[in-house]
């Protein structure tokens, strides 16, 4: 970046951030120290309050740079599928579910108005989206309106519809509009599997999505009880002690099936034991906890907004000590990440 861009993108940052003039000349040295020493994003320097912590702190976050060109990723046809879209991780994970999908295909689109009618609410998700980009839901009485004019949309990028999952009703006390999940990291070392941080996610008005990067808010979980101990954020550090949408207080909300919930997320981390660090998208139902999704390069960012704690002091060592194990050769498409982001 040309060094005036960088200046000036800076200096926004932290007058959007209320940095304080008297300030602003050491924090912005301290932006490129973290920039240089952790590999910190300006953007998270300024997400993770960087410049009112100590390094000893600073050290343990989950960074851009662990995501995308550190977490360990392996060779394997069962682990390559966490990668390859949303439709291998449902086939491979197929008992876990919990409910019907369909992939739409130019062969199979007549299935596809069928399908609706049956369920009576669906949500269409691209096969390769990520940061919910893309997902809509169709309500089977609104048929003949919507689906004529996402039809083109579906069939040039690939489509899954599944139907709409009912929540436990303890959820739906939260947010009843969107499917409030939970993000659980795990790390696995081949055979033994450790629950490394949770965070629930839910939207904060009448939205589908409750990803963060949507406009959701996260908050921390306690894993040991399942029982939310931060309040509810958001990437622009707005705090929530009570849901927006439904005034239900977030402190102190448990989540119903949490052992269960626990016990579901280590079976699956076994199933891709290979894949170190996984970051698995739970939504409960009324029967139990159901996959929404698992990711080979989860984000940190729920567990650690909400909390304002870093979570990924165990994952990095880990990272550190094994990265051999998994990269004997490493392959050049992560050399290429390395080298952006180192």
């Amino acid at each position: 970046m040309n060094p005036l861009k960088t200046v000036k993108k800076i200096n926004t940052m932290m007058t959007e951030n209320g940095i304080e003039n008297s300030r602003k000349i050491s924090v912005f040295f301290d932006v490129l120290y973290c920039r240089k020493k952790f590999h910190a994003t300006y953007s998270e320097y300024f997400l993770y309050d960087f410049q009112n912590l100590k390094n000893c702190v600073r050290k343990n976050y989950l960074l851009t740079y662990h995501q995308r060109g550190r977490y360990p990723l392996v060779d394997g046809d069962t682990e390559r599928k966490l990668g390859l879209g949303k439709d291998k991780q449902y086939e491979l994970f197929s008992d876990m579910i919990g409910r019907e999908w369909l992939k739409v295909t130019p062969e199979n689109i007549g299935d596809l108005e069928d399908f609706i009618k049956k369920h009576g609410k669906v949500i269409l998700k691209p096969v390769h989206g990520s940061k919910a980009r893309g997902i809509f839901s169709i309500l089977a009485k609104n048929i003949e309106a919507e689906l004529p004019e996402k039809t083109t949309e579906i069939l040039n990028e690939e489509y899954l519809c599944e139907e709409y999952l009912k929540q436990h009703a303890d959820m739906e006390k939260l947010n009843p509009n969107s499917v409030n999940t939970i993000r659980i990291m795990t790390l696995c070392d081949g055979e033994n599997v450790k629950v490394i941080s949770a965070a629930i996610r839910t939207a904060t008005d009448s939205k589908v999505c409750d990803n963060l990067s949507s406009g959701g808010l996260g908050a921390a979980v306690d894993i040991d009880t399942g029982i939310i101990f931060s309040t509810g954020s958001d990437v622009k550090h707005n705090r929530y002690f009570y849901h927006p949408v439904t005034n239900t207080q977030i402190i102190g909300f448990k989540i119903p099936f949490w052992e269960e919930t626990k016990e579901f997320v280590k079976k699956g981390a076994l199933r891709v034991s290979k894949t170190a660090i996984v970051g698995w998208d739970i939504a409960i139902s009324p029967n139990g906890p159901c996959l929404i999704e698992a990711n080979n390069r989860p984000a940190g960012r729920p567990a650690q907004v909400s909390s304002q704690k870093p979570c990924g002091e165990e994952i990095i060592n880990y990272i550190n000590t094994n990265w051999h194990k998994y990269h004997k050769k490493i392959p050049k498409s992560i050399k290429k990440l390395m080298k952006k982001y180192g």
